[in-house]
């Protein structure tokens, strides 16, 4: 069987209609125009990138509209990108998700070369060039925007010449535990005994390989929309050989990328320190982000003597203001979303021990348990053993025990320090 290549991507929710810039509208429109067209800039990529590389075909699996009633600028920027597609010879195949589902209907037709799959039933489509059969496909869409069926169980491996990949097309909640809406639902173990070799999936907004042989395989989103999509975002490439995936490797698209940096305050004795470590900071982002505009928040912690000046209603203002001037000169520009501050002030905790109060009790007691490594294993697995807390914890060691009791002491110090 020939080697091949094909694209999967997801999640691409063109023309997300981004909030919260009005503010910055008039002093940095250049800020507001890349995060504008940052989804269509993200889409364009990827058409280039199967323009020049010719992969086998591409697979799109659902919510490439943002919202039901997908505007016209983004149909029409959509469709023209599957023809460039079609017209280098790259096929695409396309379901709907539950932002974009099918009920909505398309108000443009769709080039020769892209295939829809319907809501109502499954179908079965087969990728053949040069007339070789290299992969047949089994999709289905979303109905409506809250789909509760089991798409999954629709989808059976279509018959076909053997070695030829089969794939499947789903935008769909797999297990309840990724943070999203669970349309679509079905467990990891449904898909995996299912009989395919790959599933392209859709919805879930972080990039994941849940199983390999067979593939199952979240993409993520095409753009970061919100610091929650913080990081490279883009679709996967998976290469082919003897009818079986081989390899997943990602490929990024994100025309403005979202980013976290984080500036400790220890050790910084002023706020004019902290302004270079805050500058320092737009600078990591800028080298972090591959050549690209970034848009990043930057977080201060940890204690420090500058902590009360931070807590100044002005000090943020004007660090934030500063910081933005300075990240909007560099090219690309690196624009500062926020500073925010969960710095505290220094805290002698022998001294603290020592007090004849209830936090002087409360970090007597953790002395204690830091002291006491059968008593700290037994608390550690006590916690870990209640049912509401067990999901969150790792598998009882002494190393997290321990990192997480000194995390204890200082959020008792915050909290009880605050309250009297």
């Amino acid at each position: 069987m020939t080697a091949f290549t094909f694209f999967h991507a997801a999640d691409l929710h063109l023309d997300t209609p981004f909030r919260g810039l009005t503010a910055v509208a008039d002093a940095h429109p250049e800020v507001v125009r890349a995060v504008t067209t940052a989804t269509f800039d993200a889409f364009d990529r990827l058409v280039a990138d199967a323009v020049r590389e010719r992969p086998a075909f591409v697979v799109i699996a659902g919510d490439v509209f943002d919202s039901a009633e997908r505007s016209v600028r983004a149909q029409l920027r959509f469709r023209d990108g599957l023809a460039r597609m079609a017209a280098a010879g790259v096929p695409s195949y396309v379901v709907h998700g539950n932002h974009d589902p099918a009920e909505g209907g398309p108000a443009v037709a769709w080039p020769a070369g892209v295939h829809v799959f319907g809501w109502e039933d499954a179908e079965a489509v087969s990728v053949v060039r040069d007339g070789e059969p290299l992969a047949v496909l089994a999709g289905v869409s979303h109905r409506r925007r809250a789909e509760s069926r089991r798409l999954h169980r629709k989808l059976a491996p279509p018959a076909g010449p053997r070695g030829v990949l089969r794939v499947a097309v789903l935008h769909c909640n797999v297990g309840s535990d990724t943070g999203h809406e669970p349309y679509a639902p079905c467990e990891l173990a449904d898909l995996v005994g299912a009989g395919f070799d790959y599933w392209a999936l859709g919805h879930v907004h972080e990039r994941a390989v849940l199983h390999e042989d067979p593939w199952v395989v979240y993409p993520g989103n095409f753009q970061g929309r919100s610091i929650r999509e913080a990081g490279p975002r883009g679709y996967v490439r998976v290469s082919v050989a003897g009818g079986r995936p081989v390899s997943v490797a990602f490929s990024a698209t994100d025309a403005v990328r979202w980013m976290r940096q984080a500036v400790d305050v220890a050790g910084l004795p002023t706020i004019d320190a902290v302004d270079r470590a805050v500058a320092d900071a737009v600078d990591r982002a800028a080298a972090a982000a591959d050549g690209r505009p970034a848009i990043v928040r930057v977080e201060l912690r940890g204690r420090g003597p500058v902590a009360a000046d931070l807590a100044r209603p002005e000090a943020l203002a004007d660090l934030t203001e500063r910081a933005r001037d300075a990240g909007a000169a560099l090219e690309p520009f690196v624009w500062v979303e926020r500073l925010v501050s969960a710095c505290r002030p220094e805290v002698d905790l022998d001294a603290r021990r020592r007090a004849l109060d209830l936090l002087g009790q409360v970090l007597r007691v953790a002395q204690d348990l830091r002291s006491d490594p059968d008593a700290l294993a037994a608390a550690w697995a006590e916690l870990h053993d209640h049912p509401a807390l067990r999901r969150d914890l790792a598998v009882p060691r002494r190393e997290d025990a321990v990192a997480v009791l000194a995390e204890a002491e200082l959020l008792c110090v915050e909290l009880l320090e605050r309250d009297g």
